[in-house]
């Protein structure tokens, strides 16, 4: 696991995660609220890359930094 965070932290961690099925339930929480992000915009261009940069990684880019800003 990588991350940020004490000793204690990292335990809590493995242990709220040590159970497969609440892992499962976790990354299909995370995928659904990641289409819902990416259903609220979507720009189509002749190309395909510019797609996916646009689409894709500027939106978590995005998040990743409202994320850091609010600590």
């Amino acid at each position: 696991m990588l991350g940020e965070g004490n000793r204690e932290e990292g335990r809590r961690i493995r242990v709220k995660y040590s159970d497969l099925k609440r892992v499962d339930a976790v990354y299909t929480d995370l995928a659904a609220y990641w289409k819902q992000k990416y259903a609220a915009l979507q720009i189509q261009t002749p190309n395909e890359g510019m797609n996916t940069l646009i689409n894709t990684w500027t939106l978590y880019q995005s998040e990743i930094n409202v994320m850091f800003e609010g600590r």
